[in-house]
């Protein structure tokens, strides 16, 4: 009789035991009115703090997976990936294209930022901006009021008394060439504060710079053709006045051996 008790326990005890690893099924709406952790490492008593949900592991991975298989439903799937797996690995979040094997997004520990494929746009933690391709700014029309007209030649005044120098940024090495932003504010007043300078108005600055010097060098091309003229002018009087004293010459002296030819 005990021996029967004792296996129809353990059959029990099996059955609640494989009961507890199956899969749990919920063909409804689940709703947890509190915080929820999941991972091998949450623990009874988890302290969540703020936390509305925690993922808890050594490998934290989120993955999106697409089943649509008709038409032209979009199928991508992606995956929301968080540290390398190996011993010694990266520190990262990043967002990853499972179906081609990319990481379109990937933000390291230090802030340093890579987006699109290979890092085509890369910003470091320092600050610096790397892009593989053409950086284009809106500049419509459309988005613009408050239009003046820019006097070049008061700018190209600017651009030549504006200090230039050669210098490196603080804890890095790679040197640059440029003016203070303090001094181009000064003398131009663009941009958001005198802490900072807009490509955008360094290149047009630069360009209205480039339209001033072309116009003055068709002013200058202009005076050297009038110059050549009344050069050609004078020397065609000079030519003159040099025949005509040739002509005076032998009026006064009849008897004067005449003089082969004019000047011409």
């Amino acid at each position: 009789m005990k021996l029967r008790n004792l296996f129809t326990s353990a059959v029990i005890l099996s059955t609640f035991s494989v009961n507890l690893l199956a899969d749990v099924v919920q063909s409804d709406d689940f709703i947890v009115q509190n915080s929820q952790c999941v991972g091998y490492d949450c623990v009874n008593g988890e302290g969540f703090g703020f936390d509305t949900l925690r993922l808890k592991e050594n490998n934290l991975r989120i993955k999106f997976q697409d089943t649509s298989n008709s038409g032209s439903f979009p199928t991508n799937d992606w995956q929301i990936t968080i540290n390398d797996t190996t011993n010694g690995g990266e520190n990262y979040f990043a967002v990853e294209n499972i179906d081609s094997s990319t990481m379109p997004l990937k933000i390291g520990a230090d802030g340093a930022v890579s987006l699109g494929h290979n890092g085509a746009f890369s910003l470091s933690s320092g600050g610096n901006l790397t892009i593989r391709g053409t950086l284009s700014d809106s500049s419509d029309k459309n988005l613009k009021e408050n239009f003046q007209e820019v006097k070049s030649s008061e700018v190209l005044e600017k651009i030549e008394k504006l200090p230039i120098t050669t210098w490196n940024y603080k804890g890095d090495t790679s040197s640059h060439i440029g003016a203070m932003a303090q001094d181009f504010y000064k003398s131009f007043a663009f941009g958001p504060d005198n802490l900072h300078i807009s490509p955008r108005d360094v290149a047009f600055i630069s360009m209205v710079g480039v339209q001033e010097l072309v116009e003055q060098n068709k002013q200058k091309d202009q005076k050297i053709k009038e110059l050549e003229q009344k050069v050609k002018q004078l020397e065609s009087l000079e030519k003159s006045i040099k025949n005509l004293e040739t002509l005076v010459g032998v009026l006064l002296n009849p008897n004067k051996e005449k003089p082969v030819a004019l000047a011409k």
